[in-house]
């Protein structure tokens, strides 16, 4: 495989896992992110790893003061899961 041909894949996946975690679908992020890390890693694009899970922190960080505390108990846990990828 081709140097840009890797590089255009690597950006489509980060783009995939950016387009989940901005629609909420964090479990299936945290899946994902668990999954490309290795390989990520292998093409020294993990900087791309921690940029994603730190987005991931930040986007199960953002709720309303008047939210349903089962909702808020929802991203803490889903918060922490990011962390400990």
């Amino acid at each position: 495989m081709l140097e840009h041909e890797l590089d255009n894949a690597l950006v489509a996946q980060k783009d995939s896992i950016i387009d989940l975690i901005d629609n909420g679908a964090h479990e299936e992020a945290v899946v994902v992110l668990k999954f490309v890390k290795p390989l990520w890693a292998a093409a020294s694009y993990s900087y791309k790893y921690n940029e994603l899970r730190n987005r991931g922190i930040q986007a199960t960080t953002n709720y309303d003061e008047n939210c349903h505390w089962k909702r808020v108990q929802s991203l803490l846990s889903m918060q922490n899961k990011y962390r400990l990828l």
